[in-house]
């Protein structure tokens, strides 16, 4: 379905798929704008697919924008896609158009299916090509192939151009469409392109359903933070509910998910406690929480999370754990992380106990440990993060001045 707004750019190569959408467009009343963009990777023809472009457009009465940027060395194909879509979005964005048709079909969604089902990819890449995007670029050309396009060009008698690259069979893509996908049609399914199809439309209504259940899983399972995202997995969880939690762990983390196969998010499942390295991605396990951190990222300096304030008795309510009896307090303070072999008395408790076993007791993470904030009085602890001051230093009714230690909130779901 073509949308009409008040400016569309229509994105045109000169191939027959994109001169058909221009031409479809136009027909249903769009105010339209050419977009066209010149890689120079084919040197004159290049330029050739340019100037006829320009030349359509103008016999058309369209106005036509010209963007010329050589893709990055490399993976030529998708680095000229992200070259494309960039700009795209960059008229988007500044308001010259309002979005961005493209002239994908039904063929390319086969075949695009089709290479991503080979590399092994799971539903969110057997979806295929979108039908649109959050950044404003639709597909109308779906539903149609790429013979149904030609067909129709030849009965208006309308040229196209034909990019010599695209019989290139070193592209994979070229030797699906060309070989693969041709060979399977004679021998196994006439109506597998369609197939395929139907396949990308069941996917992507999956995708989108999970999706939308996801926001509700993450608000129930994901911590935030600036350690990364933590994930708390109860021990009965069903496989797919655990596979997709990790998938949108790591691309929430990490912020895409290239790379990442089936493999990882099977390694995180099989994880014990311990650490994991993923592309671009590090996984920590602790107790029945995972953290996923991007690769390389700082650990964060909790301490300068930790505040001292001193305040007249009288004008701080009397109940909270983290306050201590100022007039007790004689020798000099000392905030620090913990350490091994640490050990205090919390209120209310006979005799002392070492944070380690504090630290398993409650199931604080191990990433939680490294900087756990202490606060010493001359060489013994004073108040720790959570379990609040020690037995002796607590403010009482007798307190006159009370130094308040101001923390960040403590790790969820611990009963203290």
């Amino acid at each position: 379905m073509i949308v009409d707004v008040a400016k569309t750019g229509v994105a045109v190569s000169g191939g027959a798929d994109s001169i058909y959408l221009l031409y479809e467009m136009l027909a249903r009343g769009a105010a339209c704008v050419v977009l066209h963009v010149n890689h120079g990777l084919r040197g004159a023809e290049s330029d050739e697919d340019e100037l006829f472009v320009r030349q359509l457009a103008e016999r058309l009465g369209v106005d036509v924008l010209i963007h010329r940027e050589s893709p990055a060395p490399g993976n030529l194909e998708q680095s000229a896609r992200r070259v494309r879509y960039a700009w795209f979005q960059k008229l988007v964005k500044d308001g010259t158009i309002e979005q961005v048709a493209l002239g994908h079909t039904l063929s390319d969604q086969a075949e695009t299916v089709l290479f991503r089902f080979l590399r092994g990819s799971g539903t969110a890449g057997l979806a295929g090509i979108r039908p649109a995007t959050r950044e404003g670029m639709f597909r109308p050309l779906l539903g149609l192939t790429r013979e149904d396009v030609r067909k129709s060009l030849h009965a208006r008698g309308v040229a196209w151009r034909e990019d010599s690259s695209n019989r290139n069979l070193e592209f994979a893509r070229n030797r699906i469409r060309q070989e693969l996908l041709p060979q399977l049609e004679r021998e196994w399914n006439p109506g597998l392109t369609g197939s395929l199809g139907q396949m990308a439309d069941w996917a992507l209504a999956e995708e989108t359903y999970w999706a939308r259940r996801m926001k509700r899983l993450a608000a129930k399972y994901f911590v935030g933070g600036p350690a990364g995202i933590v994930v708390r997995f109860p021990r009965r969880l069903d496989i797919a509910v655990e596979r997709r939690l990790i998938r949108h762990a790591i691309e929430t983390a990490k912020g895409d998910l290239r790379q990442i196969e089936y493999g990882h998010v099977e390694a995180v499942r099989a994880m014990r406690p311990g650490k994991l390295s993923l592309p671009g991605i590090t996984v920590e396990k602790s107790f029945e929480w995972v953290r996923f951190a991007r690769a390389g990222s700082a650990e964060p300096d909790v301490l300068d999370g930790v505040g001292l304030e001193l305040l007249d008795a009288a004008n701080v309510y009397n109940g909270e754990r983290h306050q201590l009896d100022w007039g007790i307090l004689s020798d000099p303070l000392r905030l620090r992380s913990w350490q091994a072999g640490d050990r205090y008395r919390r209120v209310g408790r006979s005799k002392e106990e070492r944070l380690k076993l504090l630290f398993q007791k409650f199931r604080v993470p191990v990433w939680e440990r490294r900087s756990w904030p202490v606060l010493t009085c001359g060489d013994r602890i004073v108040w720790t993060r959570e379990f609040g001051a020690a037995a002796g230093v607590e403010r009482t009714e007798s307190t006159r001045m009370v130094l308040v230690v101001k923390d960040m909130p403590g790790f969820p779901n611990r009963n203290l």
